[in-house]
């Protein structure tokens, strides 16, 4: 069986920082951050509600995954810091959240493949190509859209990552 509960709550918190930045760029008041945290704690207690706890991998392929998983994720942050850069040189600060969600996106390919991980391929598609279409936007609304479009798609992504796991209970 392949680690699922670990993924799901990692995709989890992710998702939930996406909607409390949506909140916050959209200037909604503070306490509605709590709305997508919820959100999301709900989804991930459902759907890790009857799933097994995840078995030990041999020692040779946890250091392959962690491997795997430090290196995209280096450069997933150095593709955000870039890009960060060169939207805040050019005076589009508006462009923040798309540069992000095309970075996030992109990391997800790689990481569909070689843990595998099939629903991140889904991810890491959706994130770009919302980065893509944010970019267009004018903008405030690029960022407020792309993080609650992003929101919805790692919401998506963990509801699909519980489905394809295998669960306890007979039918």
């Amino acid at each position: 069986m392949r680690v699922m509960r670990s993924r799901i709550i990692i995709v989890g918190c992710l998702t939930a920082l996406w909607g409390v930045i949506g909140v916050l760029l959209a200037h909604l008041p503070v306490w509605q951050a709590w709305a997508p945290v919820f959100l999301v704690y709900q989804v991930a207690r459902l759907s890790l509600r009857d799933l097994p706890p995840d078995l030990g991998l041999d020692p040779a392929e946890s250091r392959r995954r962690r491997r795997l998983v430090g290196i995209w994720s280096g450069a997933e942050g150095g593709g955000i810091l870039v890009g960060i850069l060169v939207a805040l040189n050019l005076g589009a600060p508006g462009a923040i959240m798309p540069v992000i969600a095309i970075a996030v996106g992109l990391h997800f390919i790689p990481l569909a493949r070689y843990l595998p991980a099939p629903p991140y391929y889904f991810t890491g598609i959706a994130l770009t190509a919302i980065g893509l279409f944010g970019l267009a936007l004018p903008g405030a609304l690029a960022g407020v859209c792309t993080a609650f479009a992003g929101f919805v798609i790692l919401l998506f992504t963990m509801m699909i990552t519980a489905l394809g796991a295998p669960r306890l209970v007979a039918d």
